[in-house]
């Protein structure tokens, strides 16, 4: 017992916040290194090539023309995108704005911590690029992730290759044995790690995805992009394996949710439809800015062997209006239908972080939903000084989050989406108000639910925006 005890105290004490601030290094070196190569991403030139995972144009002369645009890429660019610890693009990941089209391939990162996977150690091609020579030669890009999950005891893997054709074409294929999430869109994987890890605040549910997928994307203007991909995927349950946090109790421990009531394994085949328009939020015109993302993950058609046949839709559009130098108004609005019956961990969820911030976690279910995020933003053109300490962009806002999702039976049989709206009016929305403080890496909300409209007064303690 005393042994144990030991243990645990030297676990707590010394080598998780040891593992924490090697984590938080990590993290800030990889800021670093991304600030060091913006100069280099440039919107205009006449010389250029496209880099696809940037959704940039690069030139060769970037002095000359570095000065000419520095203003107008930085001022678009960093305003609107660059905050927040998760802000390094990623492959795999859905945080971002990559094409839409990576987004049916599990989000992972090569370490992590979580309650189902506890402390995940691995590496990935963004440590080293030891793929440079295959690349430059063979004109592939190669990333790769493999790790070793603790609190399972498993190894898991991820492995993609892409292959650019022109500037416009890219064709890609990947493996994966990992397990992942469906709330990445909530809150960004480093941010979860960090809530997990310190204050023991788990905002994601897991399952186990082991499977493959071909994919092929088109740049058909210079912001839009239309991709369509073939996915395999045997989907598994996984247990929560650990409550473990360094300074408070959260909610770590809950359990996680079984993909569906009726199947801890399910096979699934799809095919994936992606849109997206000026994911970067480049300007249109001076004042104005807008972004739409369209996906489809088809399900139900001949030919299949799956276990659940359904359909899934989702829109969404950022929107930003500048009113001047030092406000603006940011709009998020969502939507989306499921036809056919889907497995419980596909199903719409609203509620708690990133979503509706006065409103129980997933507390708003059904196979409909409607989100809407309205955020009054005044600052960001300058830093806070408190002398031991400044707080980059720093701003305040006020908010206010608008949701509804219903349970519609007519999907079920019907195939038109459409009708999971028909029962949807603007006075059923759930309404959510409040304020933000903070900057670019750091953002503190306060929420409250307005009258009628159910849920709980909230605090959150932000390190991502919420969209």
């Amino acid at each position: 017992m005393r042994l144990n005890f030991i243990a645990t105290i030297m676990m707590k004490k010394i080598l998780l916040p040891a593992l924490l601030s090697i984590f938080l290094i990590t993290i800030s070196s990889a800021q670093e290194r991304r600030a060091n190569k913006e100069g280099m991403k440039l919107i205009y030139s006449s010389d250029w090539d496209w880099d696809w995972h940037c959704n940039c144009r690069l030139t060769y002369d970037y002095k000359k023309k570095r000065n000419q645009n520095r203003r107008s890429y930085h001022t678009r660019y960093r305003y609107y995108h660059d905050e927040g610890v998760d802000n390094e693009f990623d492959f795999f990941s859905n945080i971002g704005p990559n094409p839409a089209i990576y987004g049916f391939s599990p989000s992972v990162q090569a370490i992590h911590y979580n309650r189902v996977n506890s402390l995940f150690i691995g590496v990935d091609t963004e440590f080293e690029d030891f793929t440079h020579n295959f690349t430059d030669i063979y004109g592939f890009e190669v990333q790769a992730l493999g790790g070793y999950s603790i609190g399972r005891e498993e190894w898991q893997y991820q492995l993609g290759l892409e292959k650019p054709i022109g500037r416009k074409v890219v064709l890609g294929a990947d493996i994966h044995n990992i397990v992942t999430t469906e709330d990445s869109w909530r809150t960004g994987l480093t941010e979860n790690t960090i809530s997990s890890l310190v204050l023991g605040y788990d905002f994601h549910d897991y399952y186990k995805a082991e499977g493959y997928s071909f994919y092929g994307s088109i740049r058909a203007f210079d912001f839009t992009y239309l991709g369509v991909s073939y996915n395999t995927d045997t989907f598994n349950s996984v247990d929560a394996i650990t409550g473990y946090n360094i300074y408070g109790d959260g909610n770590i421990e809950r359990l996680n949710p079984a993909i569906d009531p009726s199947a801890d394994e399910i096979f699934h085949q799809s095919i994936g439809l992606s849109l997206n328009i000026n994911p970067r939020l480049y300007q249109y015109s001076r004042n104005f800015t807008t972004s739409l993302v369209f996906r489809g993950e088809i399900g139900n058609y001949d030919g299949n062997n799956n276990d659940f046949e359904f359909n899934k839709f989702i829109a969404q559009s950022n929107t930003i209006f500048r009113l001047d130098r030092s406000t603006f108004l940011k709009w998020r609005l969502m939507g989306g239908a499921i036809t056919g019956e889907a497995p419980a961990f596909k199903q719409f969820a609203l509620g708690g972080i990133g979503t509706m911030r006065a409103t129980d976690y997933k507390d708003i279910q059904g196979n409909t939903m409607v989100l809407s995020n309205a955020e009054l933003v005044f600052g960001r053109t300058s830093d806070l000084d408190f002398g031991f300490f400044e707080l980059d962009g720093f701003y305040v806002s006020l908010f206010m989050d608008s949701g509804w999702a219903e349970f519609n039976n007519r999907l079920i049989t019907e195939s038109d989406p459409t009708i999971g709206f028909e029962n949807f009016a603007v006075s059923e929305f759930t309404h959510n108000v409040g304020f933000g403080v903070g900057g670019d890496m750091f953002r503190l909300e306060f929420a409250k639910p307005l009258s009628d409209s159910g849920g709980l007064t909230a605090v959150w303690i932000r390190l991502n925006p919420t969209f």
